[in-house]
């Protein structure tokens, strides 16, 4: 299950979000994916390994724009989380206050895929 963003904090003209993917089953999810819509006028923030890379892909709409976080040689555990920095939302387009709302879908090795939503706060 993808929460919601845990934190937004100020990146230049920009916030930044920060994304908790937690295991709420009861089998270790190895090597997950996480694929997010991005809203118009959010983008992927490219950071490092694992972190979300913006790819098109057809999983919520035909040629769409999705972030994609692939956690290569990850474990997690039941119960478990793992939290990383996702995606910049520009603060013109969403001032502090704003909600905006994530679709997304989590894949991982000998699991069924996982698809939700979540609404964010600037």
């Amino acid at each position: 299950m993808l929460k919601s963003i845990r934190k937004s904090t100020k990146y230049t003209t920009d916030f930044s979000a920060y994304l908790e993917l937690h295991n709420d089953g009861k089998s270790s999810a190895r090597n997950p994916i996480v694929s997010i819509r991005l809203p118009e006028k959010v983008t992927a923030a490219p950071v490092g390994k694992g972190w979300i890379v913006e790819k098109k892909r057809e999983f919520f709409e035909t040629d769409g724009r999705v972030g994609i976080a692939e956690f290569e040689d990850h474990v997690i555990l039941p119960d478990h989380s793992l939290e990383f920095f996702g995606m910049l939302i520009p603060e013109n387009d969403y001032p502090i206050g704003s909600t905006v709302k994530f679709e997304y879908r989590i894949d991982a090795e000998g699991m069924d895929t996982v698809e939700g939503e979540f609404i964010g706060e600037t």
